[in-house]
């Protein structure tokens, strides 16, 4: 009885990141990058650091600062590609440092990331 109660609390908890997961998806496809940014926060404080949904949360926390300008963009967009470098999403993460490099007019660092990038995702 203690066991299913376990398994069903679990249930719950992972179906909540979920929602919450879905919700900031949502916020941050419509364009509402700063209320995106704090629901990103919140699921990565809430999900397992060793789970794909906390490596998205980290990305889109990510893309969340390098959309909305903020000073710290490229320090977590850097943490993404060295610490999640074999995921998918750190092709874009790398087209956005190559972004904010250009924009800093530092071609060079620019061009080591774009190489980075794959063109088909």
């Amino acid at each position: 009885m203690v066991l299913s109660a376990v398994v069903a609390a679990e249930s719950l908890a992972a179906t909540d990141l979920t929602k919450q997961s879905n919700e900031a998806h949502a916020l941050y496809s419509q364009g509402h990058y700063a209320a995106a940014e704090q629901a990103y926060m919140h699921l990565s404080k809430a999900a397992d650091p060793n789970s794909e949904l906390y490596l998205q949360s980290q990305y889109y926390l990510a893309a969340c600062k390098f959309q909305l300008n903020a000073p710290d963009a490229m320090q977590a967009l850097t943490a993404c590609v060295n610490n999640y470098g074999y995921a998918p999403m750190a092709h874009h993460a790398h087209f956005m440092l190559a972004q904010l490099y250009v924009d800093k007019k530092r071609y060079k660092q620019a061009l080591q990331h774009l190489s980075q990038c794959d063109i088909k995702n």
